[in-house]
């Protein structure tokens, strides 16, 4: 019964972790584009901070 018990509360946080983990996937995803066109746009942002500020 012990072993039962202990394999349903393994599924059901494997659900639940399933859920997160995606809903955290799509948050990452979104992270990384962000750091991406950041780190592209970056670069020439930082030129024209410098060309205003000379």
């Amino acid at each position: 019964m012990k072993e039962w018990l202990n394999g349903a509360s393994g599924l059901y946080s494997k659900l639940v972790g399933y859920t997160v983990s995606r809903k955290m996937v799509i948050k990452a995803n979104l992270y990384a584009l962000l750091f991406i066109s950041v780190i592209i746009v970056a670069p020439s942002l930082v030129e024209l901070v410098i060309k205003a500020l000379l």
